[in-house]
């Protein structure tokens, strides 16, 4: 199994408490990661002499960067101001990465060598300009909608997870009237954070670019990364006792 935490690439046993080895890699990653064949897909910024690329394939036994692929948006293309991050996602067959601007519905196959194998761009009225966050009142206005997870299934199925606000948003009481709008307004304890951010799960049709299902989700829900065909997600719900419960669930589409 591998773990990635900003500068360190871990290998460890399944099961076990401790690490096999730990490099240290030459980029820091944002966040996303796909295990594929030929090696590790991380999101990181890295600038090369064809341009700012941010996705990294990285050698699983030394850290180093076999491959940089996926160049940024271009300025003045709608989503620029996020181009830089990516949603990534293994390919079903383990060969290539799928990776998608987080604020765009624009998909792209990248292969091993950077060879951009197939492309699904498509308008959605999810990504409709909206407010951010305004300091001091951390939810007074919902975030922008943004493209947080990719899965292809054993059918070749695109799964895209759209993490968004909730269609129908109030702040939180009080938030309006912090006394100091240079300080963060305190979150109350036993705040249910889903009640801000919820999740719009797309299948697409790759050939087509077409999408064939949809489920809302009053949560903020994130799949699974498995080695299997299965598409799975989990969420965090506050418990009672003020700790947070895990819910894993699988997501199957119902054939007629």
């Amino acid at each position: 199994m591998y773990v990635i935490d900003p500068v360190n690439l871990h290998t460890l046993a399944p099961r076990a408490e401790t690490s096999l080895d730990q490099v240290r890699m030459p980029v820091a990653a944002l966040g996303e990661v796909a295990v594929l064949e030929s090696g590790i897909a991380v999101e990181a910024t890295v600038r090369t002499e064809d341009g700012m690329t941010t996705i990294q394939l990285l050698d699983a036994d030394d850290g180093t960067i076999a491959h940089s692929i996926g160049p940024t948006e271009s300025a003045g293309e709608p989503g620029a101001e996020s181009g830089v991050r990516r949603a990534l996602g293994r390919s079903n067959d383990g060969k290539d990465v799928w990776s998608a601007p987080v604020g765009r519905l624009r998909i792209t196959r990248y292969g091993p060598d950077g060879e951009a194998k197939a492309r699904i761009e498509r308008t959605s009225g999810l990504f409709r300009s909206s407010s951010g966050l305004r300091p001091g009142a951390p939810f007074l206005a919902p975030v922008r909608p943004t493209v947080s997870g990719i899965v292809q299934d054993g059918d070749g199925l695109l799964w895209v997870a759209i993490t968004r606000p909730p269609r129908r948003f109030s702040p939180l009481p009080g938030f309006a009237d912090t006394p100091d709008p240079g300080v963060e307004a305190l979150i109350p304890s036993g705040l249910d954070l889903n009640r801000f951010l919820h999740t719009t799960i797309e299948v697409l049709d790759p050939a087509a670019g077409a999408v064939i299902a949809r489920r809302d989700f009053d949560e903020y829900v994130r799949f699974v990364r498995t080695r299997g065909d299965d598409v799975l997600v989990y969420s965090l719900r506050a418990g009672e006792l003020g700790f947070f419960d895990c819910v894993v669930t699988p997501l199957v589409l119902l054939r007629r």
